[in-house]
């Protein structure tokens, strides 16, 4: 099984506070919503993480260095449109 997610990276803090969220638009409404004290990578990563049953997952999110995902594409957060640049810590 697999699951696809939208991932912006804190850069300047743990990833337990990097953006994750099912869609793009709400990845990029979750960042918009932090404001500028936050400071998050320029880029948009588009991830799929593989799992075998819901246990696996679960496993996977909990270990450390977290779960197995693979980037299937990347977007520059600085080209789309609605983007709150001020949030961006621009090092792309």
């Amino acid at each position: 099984m697999k699951i696809t997610i939208w991932y912006i990276c804190c850069s300047n803090d743990s990833d337990c506070y990097s953006i994750r969220s099912r869609t793009k638009k709400g990845a990029i409404a979750e960042l918009n919503k932090m404001g500028e004290w936050n400071h998050y990578e320029a880029k948009l990563e588009k991830q799929t993480v593989n799992y075998s049953d819901s246990f696996d997952l679960l496993n996977q999110c909990s270990s450390e260095g977290g779960y197995y995902g693979e980037t299937v594409a990347t977007y520059d957060l600085r080209t789309l449109k609605g983007v709150n640049t001020e949030a961006l810590l621009v090092t792309y």
